[in-house]
């Protein structure tokens, strides 16, 4: 019979996102199994009833490990639930077996471009976890050039109200033209609208911005507004080879 930790089995039933969220529902005693309150590191099986709050748990299958890249619109907002009852992105998702989508970070409701999903809690922990450090890249369009002075303190750091931040690297479109101007950049931090506040912090505001990937996985040109892709076998591969990569570099 095969076992695994409570933890794991806790986010395969989409009770948690995270082994922290998982430990605290676990250390809070709500968490009883055959009877008696569960402990951390504990294993359970296919025969074991557990509860959460009282309740049994039915166990839902176990599902094959899947990923979605979504092309996020403009004016959709990254959450589950929104009070202001404006569209979400959970909205444009299939549906799913059991568990349920657990988004990989988040995108403002200004920002579109590529999000990923998965049904997989512990992935999407890792993948957002800041110790992963997978490069993130993104279009940006400015209302100006960006002079070479501005450019290096870009990518130099600059001291946001959460810490120092920068770019790997500044580039810009060769179709940029006009008043505004677009540049890709890239950078290995997840922060709450890093970008924005960087360009913000040198008085030149972000009027457009586009992700086009995380990590190894990149917005399909053919994928359009609104709509979403399974990642086949070749890019889960890819995902996870540079988790362990950034693992063994961090």
């Amino acid at each position: 019979m095969n076992h695994q930790k409570l933890q794991r089995w806790l986010a395969q039933q989409g009770l948690s996102t995270s082994r922290r969220k998982a430990e605290s529902l676990i250390a809070s005693g709500r968490v009883v199994v055959n009877g008696v309150c569960a402990h951390l590191g504990q294993r359970v099986g296919e025969s074991d009833i557990i509860k959460l709050d009282g309740r049994i748990i039915d166990a839902q299958p176990v599902q094959p490990l899947r990923v979605l890249a979504y092309h996020k619109p403009v004016g959709i907002v990254s959450t589950r639930n929104d009070p202001e009852q404006r569209a979400i992105v959970f909205d444009d998702l299939p549906l799913i077996d059991s568990g349920r989508w657990v988004m990989v970070g988040r995108l403002d409701i200004q920002t579109s471009g590529l999000l990923l999903f998965t049904n997989e809690g512990r992935l999407a922990h890792q993948l957002m976890h800041p110790s992963q450090a997978l490069t993130r890249r993104y279009r940006v369009r400015v209302p100006q050039t960006l002079t070479p002075h501005m450019q290096h303190k870009l990518c130099e750091g600059i001291k946001l109200s959460d810490g120092w931040a920068s770019f790997d690297r500044i580039l810009k479109a060769p179709s940029s033209s006009g008043r505004n101007q677009w540049y890709e950049v890239t950078l290995h931090q997840g922060r709450n609208r890093i970008v924005r506040r960087l360009f913000e912090a040198i008085d030149c505001p972000v009027n457009r911005l586009v992700r086009l990937s995380f990590g190894p996985i990149h917005l399909p040109r053919t994928l359009k507004s609104g709509e979403y892709r399974l990642l086949d076998e070749v890019q889960l591969k890819q995902l996870n080879a540079a988790i362990i990569a950034s693992r063994n570099t961090s």
